[in-house]
């Protein structure tokens, strides 16, 4: 791909910077399978914010591949929108606007205007808009937690720490990469989320396979989920109730996005009695790809119990605090969850644990060690697969030397 590195240098109210977009070509551990693709490897957005001489601030924007109305964007929609904000930039930069508070901190005037700029560029009536913001936004966050001294989290929630259960997700593959995964995910957490599509049968074999490995695992406590990825269908979710998940009650958590990305108004009457049969059980249904803003979160809120909330799908953390306030509103729980991508990702979600009932933000976990620029983020507790804050400025993160 040609300009897998852009980069301007600018000077805003007297600051020198330089802002940078880079390639992140990122392999698997293995190969990762769902009902809508099958990936060894990713490509993402790196965005960098360096103030010369001082702090620098870091956002990534994951990218899986595309889906109409749903996965909208790739690395060249992130350099498209980012050009067109360099060019928005250089018009505004020097333009007075309101004093922010964020966390009960004064934002730096430079890093405001930067926020302004971005919250205004004329680029964001596009689409793919949406998940190149969230990747600058978490870099401003990140730059502000430095110049501040404090975590995004804290910025964000005014807590000091968090601590929540991190799932692993486990994709769709033959059964010796699956127990290789398995055993390896082990090593992290016990709370294990399977990718199905449509074929009971191989969803019957892969718990049975699941519920081998966790035996074998000393003082196991964890919980499982499944993920449909929109490759469901009223009757497979029934079919799922019934021949899979009633078998594994006190283990079995909840199945996400067993709908299509778009319900018709006449199927929304038998989602209801899909929802009604699985909290009857025990279980919960979540919404995600569906679920990108707060109007789509009261579109779905009859057929969920809870929502899967993605930076790349709400356009940042302020987009996903609005998410999660409509949410609290309707009584649905949060889920907070990521794409493939490095520890950078990872983290920038873990920012979001303050909210969530559980966290799906083990995405590194996916991508080989040589594919990790990053060190830090936060910590996983191995007795079982807590996530605990590394309570350092910004993201927690270090660029590898």
């Amino acid at each position: 791909m040609e300009n897998e590195r852009i980069e301007k240098a600018f000077t805003i109210k007297g600051t020198p910077m330089i802002i940078r977009h880079t390639l992140l070509k990122i392999k698997l551990r293995a190969t990762f399978g769902t009902s809508h693709s099958s990936t060894t490897s990713r490509t993402n957005s790196l965005i960098e914010i360096a103030f010369n001489g001082s702090h620098s601030g870091y956002g990534e924007v994951g990218l899986p591949p595309k889906k109409p109305g749903c996965y909208v964007a790739d690395p060249t929609d992130i350099i498209a929108w980012l050009t067109s904000f360099f060019d928005y930039l250089e018009e505004v930069k020097e333009k007075e606007v309101e004093k922010m508070k964020i966390g009960g901190e004064d934002v730096p005037e430079v890093i405001a205007v930067l926020f302004n700029a971005m919250d205004t560029c004329p680029d964001n009536v596009k689409e793919y808009s949406v998940a190149a913001r969230n990747g600058f936004e978490a870099a401003l966050y990140d730059l502000l937690g430095k110049f501040v001294n404090k975590p995004v989290y804290e910025l964000l929630f005014g807590v000091k720490t968090f601590e929540r259960p991190c799932f692993y997700s486990l994709g769709m593959g033959p059964e010796e990469e699956t127990i290789k995964n398995l055993e390896f995910a082990m090593k992290y957490t016990h709370f294990i989320k399977v990718k199905l599509n449509s074929d009971v049968e191989r969803a019957e074999k892969v718990f049975k396979l699941l519920d081998n490995v966790c035996n074998k695992v000393k003082d196991y406590k964890g919980i499982w989920a499944a993920d449909m990825n929109t490759g469901g269908s009223v009757e497979v979710a029934m079919q799922l109730l019934e021949r899979v998940f009633k078998n594994y009650k006190g283990k079995f958590y909840m199945l996400e996005q067993p709908f299509p990305l778009v319900v018709p108004q006449e199927e929304m009457e038998k989602w209801k009695e899909v929802k009604k049969a699985y909290e009857s059980e025990g279980f919960l249904i979540y919404g995600d790809e569906s679920i990108s803003n707060t109007e789509s979160i009261e579109e779905f809120k009859e057929i969920v119990s809870g929502v899967n909330l993605k930076l790349e799908k709400c356009g940042g953390f302020r987009g996903a605090l609005k998410c999660y306030e409509t949410a609290q509103k309707l009584k649905l729980k949060i889920w907070i969850g990521i794409m493939v991508g490095t520890s950078v990702l990872s983290t920038m979600a873990a920012m979001l644990s303050p909210i969530s009932s559980y966290d799906d933000c083990a995405g590194d976990l996916l991508v080989s060690d040589e594919s990790q620029p990053f060190e830090g983020g936060f910590i996983w507790d191995l007795a079982g697969g807590v996530i605990r804050s590394n309570q350092k400025p910004g993201l927690g993160l270090t660029l590898k030397k």
